[in-house]
């Protein structure tokens, strides 16, 4: 079984990092704007969204909300800067399943999607982040 991620996230290494990492697991898409995620949404139903909360085009926990009122409940992980606990209480309640401090450590991104990844996430393999991140084991460790 393929699964199907959405990866929404304006920085391009973040982003980029989630997708090869995802990328062994099933179909990875990614948008750098709530305004590219609604339209991919549109197109398709994922089994999964990693949303950064804080996109050029507004807020991801809002955008996740008028989501949810279109009926669509694919389970989603929100990625944070400066995430504390207060801030990750409130990105659950409203209605993210998870939430993940950036920069976005692949070990943290593993035990949060290995419900859906299954016996796969212990296989996971860093060379595809490595690769993505242009061979910079520096960049990958600060990823970590």
């Amino acid at each position: 079984m393929s699964l199907r991620f959405l990866v929404v996230e304006d920085d391009p290494a973040s982003r980029e990092f989630a997708r090869s990492s995802l990328a062994p697991f099933g179909i990875v898409e990614t948008a750098r704007t709530l305004a590219d995620a609604g339209a991919l949404c549109a197109e398709h139903d994922y089994d999964l969204l990693l949303l950064d909360v804080s996109l050029p085009d507004g807020q991801g926990d809002g955008w996740l909300g008028r989501l949810r009122a279109l009926s669509n409940q694919a389970p989603a992980v929100a990625l944070k800067a400066e995430l504390d606990a207060d801030g990750r209480r409130r990105l659950v309640a409203s209605g993210f399943i998870d939430a993940l401090g950036k920069p976005l450590s692949a070990a943290a991104l593993r035990e949060a999607l290995a419900p859906w990844l299954g016996k796969g996430a212990a296989a996971w393999d860093d060379s595809r982040a490595l690769s993505a991140l242009g061979g910079s084991e520096a960049a990958l460790r600060r990823m970590r």
